[in-house]
């Protein structure tokens, strides 16, 4: 039979986004207040399906001149105004997956860590 309950699940993932934006390297990540991955293993699937179907802008590494030209260029949307250097590079992600299940209607919540 189907379940028809769930207590608040919480499983992790880490994982890089890459200079193309993709995710790669996505893996349950263990640590406090994330259940054990092994033991959800549908919602872990479903957890890792999610992510490696998620697409990101690259994130942006701008070195400027100094201190006063990063201040009064940086507009928050990536390099702007003299910058030195500017180059896409991978960082490192991770995010809180909770799964319920209410008298058989299922909730998700995902979550920066």
């Amino acid at each position: 039979y189907p379940a028809r309950e769930l207590a608040p699940t919480t499983l992790c993932v880490s994982f890089v986004v890459d200079e193309r934006g993709e995710p790669t390297q996505v893996n349950p990540l263990t640590q406090e207040g994330c259940a054990p991955a092994e033991k959800f293993a549908l919602l872990r699937d479903a957890m890792l399906a999610a992510v490696n179907g998620w697409r990101f802008e690259p994130a942006m590494f701008c070195d400027y001149p100094d201190a006063a030209t990063r201040d009064r260029d940086w507009n928050g949307q990536g390099c702007a105004g003299e910058t030195v250097e500017a180059r896409v590079v991978p960082v490192s992600l991770a995010y809180a997956f909770t799964f319920s299940l209410r008298n058989g209607k299922g909730e998700v919540a995902a979550a920066k860590r």
